[in-house]
């Protein structure tokens, strides 16, 4: 039995499920486009694509431009045996990167606010490190390091969907909501990964399924008892906020209650 504690009261006249809004679907600002090129590995990347949203201008979704020498790569490594194919596409991994990726760069004179940038990533790397049995399940693929533009940057799968905090993701009912955070909260802490950053835009709804993204903010010192603790803490608190902003998301007519 879950300890989950749900919201205590319901809001006047609130539904039980929400679906978007004819206005909602085209209100959403697009970030502006952008080329980028970094080397990874014995690969120079060309990509275009846009800051996830207007505040993570520093997390790029990239469409990866494929090079006459990847296809060339692959069309030569398609006649290897299974067992060579799977050793080049693992040694030489950049050559085989999806079409979509994502791109993070570190944080750059916030300091005071999220800590050392150094130390976040470090952090963040460390997490999909020790996640990697469940990478592309409960958290994106960590593909590697790079760096773009003199800056430190990884990168990641785009998993697609939409974060908690959008009005795409704002259609669960509560029940299935705090289930798919329980689910993805109960994975992390068996590989000893606890979330010290719980915000709505950190969880990603996909395939029915959450996914955790932004992994700079964890702690990997803490009992499992403990972070079950804070699971609950945390998955009660994120109900509470995902409640109110429904609220506001429909009072804003970006949603609508579903009939």
């Amino acid at each position: 039995m879950t300890a989950v504690k749900l919201p205590k009261f319901k809001i006047p006249g609130e539904p039980d499920r929400y679906r978007l809004t004819a206005t909602g679907i085209t209100r959403e600002p697009t970030p502006s486009l952008q080329s980028v090129q970094f080397w990874f590995r014995t690969r120079l990347v060309s990509a275009i694509g846009r800051a996830v949203d207007g505040y993570h201008l520093n997390v790029l979704r990239l469409r990866v431009d494929p090079s006459p020498l990847q296809q060339f790569i692959h069309g030569v490594v398609g006649f290897a045996p299974q067992l060579v194919r799977s050793f080049v596409q693992r040694v030489f991994s950049e050559w085989f990167l999806p079409t979509n990726i994502v791109l993070k760069t570190e944080r750059q004179g916030k300091e005071e606010e999220h800590g050392d940038a150094d130390e976040l990533m470090d952090t963040e790397i460390r997490a999909y490190e020790r996640l990697k049995p469940v990478q592309g399940v409960v958290v994106p693929v960590y593909y590697g390091q790079v760096r773009c533009n003199g800056c430190r940057s990884i990168i990641v799968q785009d998993v697609g969907g939409a974060s908690l905090r959008e009005p795409e993701g704002m259609l669960l009912e509560l029940d299935e909501f705090v289930r798919l955070l329980e689910e993805c909260y109960t994975a992390l802490i068996s590989f000893g990964v606890n979330l010290e950053d719980s915000q709505l835009g950190n969880f990603i709804l996909v395939d029915g399924k959450v996914m955790a993204v932004d992994l700079e903010m964890v702690s990997f010192y803490r009992t499992e008892d403990e972070m079950k603790q804070f699971m609950y803490m945390d998955i009660s608190e994120l109900a509470r906020r995902y409640r109110d902003h429904r609220k506001y998301l429909r009072r804003e007519d970006w949603l609508e209650a579903e009939t």
